[in-house]
């Protein structure tokens, strides 16, 4: 529950699925164009694991000085 929490980027991470975080879910499915219901299946997951953990889907990717593509790109926009 605190990982949910943190994902969907609360300043009180207490593990309790209360009215905040209901809110907030509901919020980020709307943001994402999932029906708001405030239950958090598979769908509200893979949408929150893409927005909280953006370099997820390249793991298991090597890059490398002269290394290009949507990878670096993702690299480079997490740092910053």
């Amino acid at each position: 529950m605190k990982a949910l929490q943190r994902a969907l980027g609360l300043s009180d991470v207490d593990g309790a699925f209360g009215p905040q975080t209901a809110k907030t879910v509901k919020a980020f499915q709307k943001k994402q164009h999932i029906t708001p219901s405030g239950v958090v299946g598979p769908k509200t997951w893979t949408a929150l694991e893409k927005v909280a953990y953006p370099l997820l889907p390249y793991r298991a990717k090597v890059v490398k000085q002269g290394s290009t593509g949507t990878a670096v790109k993702a690299l480079q926009k997490a740092l910053k």
